[in-house]
C-alpha cells in the first residue's frame, strides 16, 4: 500500500511522563485530556465526563483554585490551570477510606493527599510551572484500579518572554496547515467509503493517519474531540469502537465498507470541529514540550508492540508522522532554546536523527512493514532510540523557563 508523505516543506520555513500501570480513560498510553474550549486568556478549569470527581474555580490571591470531587476515581478527565500556585481540594465521596490523590511531573510526584476518610476534604498546595502533569487518583474502595486525568498548566501570558510567543505563534501556523490537511485527507477517505472502494479506502486510512499523527504533540489540548477520533480498542467490544479504529477494523478484519460511512461522516465533523479549534488553542512553549515528550514515551511504549493501529498494523507510519509532528514543534522552539542553552538543541537533533536511523531499515517500497513483522532486536531498537530521545526532550520546558544567556 502506497503511502502519501506530507509536504511540510513551506510550513517549515516560518521556524519564524512515566505512567506505569495507571489506567487513564483515553489515548496518549494513554495521556491524553479534554481541554477543547477553554478560553487562551482565563485561566479557568474546564471539566469533562461524568461522575463526582468534578473541577471548580474558586479564588485566592489573584489566583485560580481547582477544586476536586473524588469517588474512587478521576473525573473529569482533564484540567487546565495557569502556571503559579494552584490548590487542588480533594473529597473522598466514596465509601473507603484509603482515597488518595498524586500529582506527577515526568513520573516524579510532586503532590500528593492519601489515606482520605470517606466525606473529608484535604488540600495539597502546589506552585506548578508550565507544562503537562498526571493527577493520579487512587481508588476509594479495595480492589479499585487507579485512574488518572492530564492536568495542563499554561504560562501566563504576562510571564512569557517574546520569542517564546513567537515561537507559540508559529507552531500554530503549522497546526493549521496540518489540520486543513486532515480533513481534506478524512473527506477522501469518506469518499472511498462512500464508493464501497475498500482498496482506496485503506490508502486513504493510512494519509488520515499520517496528518493526525503531526497534530500528536498538542493532542492534549484538543481534548474530547481528539479522543473521539482515536479511543484505542484493547478490550473493547467491536460494536462500541468508533472513529479511526472502526473504520480500520471494518476495512483490514471484514474487508468491507458496510456500516462505515455513518462513522466516517461522525469523523469528518470531528476533524472539521478539531480544525475549527485551532486559532483560538491554549499553546505555549512549554506545554508544545512537555507535549512531544509525552508523545515520544506512548510511542516507545505503544507503537513498536503494536497497539496503535492494532488491526491494520500500519503503526509504523504512525511513528514516522509522530516524529515529523515532533521535530516541527521543537523546531519552531529553537532559537529560544538556543539563546538559553549551548547544547540541548544538538542533543535533540543528534537523538531524532538517531530515531530515524533505526526506523529507516524497516521502509518498503508501500510505505513501511507491518509491525507483525518487526522482530524484537528491532523492536527494542526503537524502543532504546526513543527513549535516548526523549530525555533531552523532557528538559526543554525547563530550559525554556529560564532568561536567555544574551
Amino acid at each position: 500500500m502506497a503511502t502519501m508523505s506530507p509536504d511540510r516543506t513551506a510550513v517549515r520555513e516560518i521556524n519564524a511522563a512515566s505512567v506505569g500501570d495507571l489506567r487513564l480513560p483515553i489515548r496518549w498510553g494513554s495521556v491524553v485530556a479534554a481541554l477543547l474550549g477553554v478560553a487562551v486568556a482565563a485561566p479557568v478549569l474546564a471539566g469533562c465526563g461524568g461522575g463526582a470527581f468534578t473541577a471548580s474555580t474558586a479564588s485566592a490571591g489573584g489566583q485560580r483554585i481547582a477544586v476536586f470531587d473524588v469517588d474512587g476515581g478521576c473525573q473529569p478527565s482533564a484540567i487546565q490551570a495557569r502556571s503559579g500556585p494552584v490548590a487542588l481540594v480533594v473529597t473522598n465521596q466514596g465509601a473507603g477510606d484509603r482515597a488518595g490523590v498524586d500529582v506527577l511531573s515526568h513520573g516524579r510526584v510532586v503532590g500528593a493527599v492519601t489515606a482520605l476518610r470517606a466525606g473529608r476534604s484535604a488540600t495539597v498546595k502546589l506552585t506548578l510551572a508550565a507544562g503537562i502533569y498526571l493527577v493520579a487518583c487512587h481508588g476509594a474502595r479495595k480492589g479499585v484500579a487507579a485512574t488518572g486525568a492530564v492536568l495542563t498548566v499554561l504560562a501566563n501570558p504576562s510571564d512569557q518572554a517574546p520569542d517564546l510567543v513567537q515561537a507559540a505563534n508559529a507552531y500554530r501556523v503549522i497546526l493549521l496547515d496540518d489540520a486543513d490537511q486532515l480533513v481534506t485527507a478524512v473527506t477522501e477517505m469518506d469518499h472511498a467509503l462512500a464508493d464501497g472502494a475498500v482498496a482506496e479506502a485503506q490508502q486513504r486510512y493510512v494519509v488520515a493517519r499520517q496528518f493526525y499523527g503531526l497534530l500528536q504533540p498538542l493532542a492534549a489540548a484538543f481534548g474530547s474531540v481528539d479522543s473521539a477520533l482515536d479511543v484505542l480498542p484493547q478490550g473493547v467490544p467491536v460494536d462500541r469502537i468508533d472513529g479511526f479504529h472502526r473504520i480500520e477494523y471494518g476495512l483490514w478484519v471484514t474487508g468491507s465498507t458496510a456500516g462505515l460511512l455513518p462513522v466516517a461522516d461522525g469523523l469528518t465533523a470531528d476533524v472539521t470541529e478539531l480544525r475549527a479549534a485551532v486559532p483560538a488553542l491554549a499553546i505555549d512553549p512549554g506545554t508544545m514540550a512537555d507535549g512531544v515528550d509525552q508523545l515520544l514515551g506512548r510511542d516507545a511504549r505503544n507503537v513498536v508492540t503494536g497497539q496503535e493501529e492494532p488491526f491494520s498494523h500500519v503503526d509504523l507510519v504512525d511513528l514516522q508522522a509522530d516524529l515529523e509532528g515532533s521535530q516541527a514543534a521543537v523546531d519552531t522552539l529553537r532559537r529560544a532554546l538556543g539563546d538559553r542553552t549551548e547544547t540541548l538543541a544538538t542533543t535533540i537533533d543528534q537523538r531524532f536523527a538517531q530515531v530515524q536511523s533505526v526506523l529507516n531499515p524497516l521502509r518498503t517500497a508501500s510505505g513501511f512493514v507491518p509491525t507483525t513483522q518487526i522482530t524484537a532486536t528491532q523492536a527494542a531498537a526503537l524502543t532504546g532510540a526513543l527513549d535516548a530521545l526523549g530525555q533531552p526532550v523532557s528538559q526543554v520546558a525547563a530550559a525554556l523557563a529560564r532568561p536567555p544567556l544574551r
